[in-house]
C-alpha cells in the first residue's frame, strides 16, 4: 500500500486540492471546521459566513480543517473517529484481494 501523507495544517492546500476534498468527502466547507479550535472559538464561532467565505476562511487557516482526511481511489473519509480509517483500509484490502 503506497500511502501520500500532506500535512495541510503546516503546508496549507491549494484551493483546487480543497475544493477536490470537498467533492470527495461530499461536504461543503462549513461542514469541515473543526469547532474544538481555539482559531474558530475566537475569530469564527458567533460568525455567519457563506460558504464561499468559509471555503477562503480554510485556505487562510487550515489549521481549521477537520483532520486527518484519507484519500483512497475516488473516495475519502475523514479519519475522526479512527473507525473511519478502519472502513477504508478493509476496502483497500478487499480491492487487493480481489485483484489476486
Amino acid at each position: 500500500m503506497h500511502i501520500d501523507v500532506k500535512n495541510y495544517v503546516e503546508e496549507g492546500l491549494e484551493r483546487e486540492e480543497l475544493t477536490g476534498l470537498l467533492k470527495l468527502l461530499k461536504v461543503r466547507p462549513s461542514q469541515m471546521i473543526r469547532e474544538s479550535e481555539e482559531l474558530y472559538k475566537e475569530n469564527y464561532m458567533h460568525a455567519n459566513h457563506t460558504e464561499h467565505e468559509w471555503l477562503e476562511i480554510l485556505l487562510q487557516y487550515p489549521k481549521l480543517l477537520k483532520r486527518p482526511i484519507v484519500v483512497y481511489n475516488d473516495k475519502a473519509i475523514i479519519g475522526d473517529p479512527v473507525e473511519n480509517i478502519k472502513k477504508i483500509l478493509t476496502e483497500y484490502s478487499i480491492a487487493n484481494e480481489d485483484k489476486n
